[in-house]
């Protein structure tokens, strides 16, 4: 199959199917983390195993996790998605609802988190918009893209797993509350991607891209180049590889009345939309 047809393909799938897709992320890589503190959400019990033996972590308890307990897999009940908290002790903690795989490589560690696609774009739109700054229409635009780049990417950008959270692939903080503008970002533009010749692709942004944004062929997709009006006016210098959406020209668009749609289709002008 190439890769066009398994794109096609799962944007053939029916809506629930799609967004129970998951994908697996390689979190803390940048840290190199010798030890991790792993705890439930609330009343969540973390079904713990490694080869010699399984246990339940209960409510309320953590644990310190190092490479003795590797490999280690974490879950609720039949490796059903669970909440927890994951933390380098004293430097970051993040929360997730997913599955954690832990390995060790050489002295580090290696924490693998498996999350539903949308529980996925709602922790990278967070991650990568200012609330303060960011109007209601460009988090709508940057979920759409964000969901894009998970859709249309098809083969494993890392070893260990399909993404990484940092800029490589897709910056990733915990997931939105449920009441916060992020969340209704994701849930306003439900399964929304944008489409090259209607196959979903890895649609790029970046922080600012300059004054104009680059064209040519990236990841399968051919940019049209795209003069931004707003980091012009503003004198703002490139910030990032300047591919798709300028996140500094979605925000200024957004603060003068431009739709979701009207962003989109500023900064890629050669796609278009489809609800997979």
């Amino acid at each position: 199959m190439t890769r066009r047809e398994a794109l096609l393909a799962l944007a053939g799938l029916p809506l629930s199917a799609a967004r129970s897709v998951r994908y697996s992320f390689w979190v803390f890589g940048l840290l190199r983390p010798r030890e991790l503190t792993l705890a439930g959400l609330g009343a969540a019990r973390l079904h713990c195993r490694t080869e010699s033996k399984d246990w339940i972590l209960e409510p309320g308890c953590s644990q310190l996790l190092d490479r003795r307990l590797t490999p280690l897999q974490i879950s609720g009940p039949e490796n059903s998605s669970v909440d927890f908290t994951l933390e380098v002790p004293g430097v970051l903690m993040r929360r997730y609802h997913g599955t954690l795989c832990l390995e060790a490589q050489s002295n580090t560690l290696c924490p693998i988190v498996t999350i539903a696609r949308e529980s996925a774009v709602s922790s990278i739109v967070g991650a990568e918009l200012p609330l303060l700054r960011a109007r209601r229409d460009a988090l709508l635009a940057q979920a759409i893209v964000a969901r894009s780049f998970l859709v249309g990417t098809i083969v494993p950008r890392h070893e260990q797993a399909f993404f990484c959270d940092t800029t490589h692939c897709q910056f990733l903080r915990s997931p939105a509350l449920p009441a916060s503008a992020f969340a209704r970002a994701l849930s306003e533009t439900g399964s929304c991607v944008l489409c090259d010749s209607e196959a979903p692709f890895a649609a790029s942004y970046s922080a600012a891209c300059g004054g104009c944004t680059e064209g040519g062929e990236r990841d399968g997709h051919i940019y049209t180049p795209v003069e931004c009006a707003i980091c012009r006016e503003h004198h703002l210098t490139r910030r990032g590889h300047g591919w798709g959406l300028c996140q500094e020209g979605a925000m200024g668009l957004a603060q003068r009345g431009y739709s979701w749609r009207q962003i989109l289709r500023y900064y890629f002008p050669e796609a278009s939309l489809r609800y997979i």
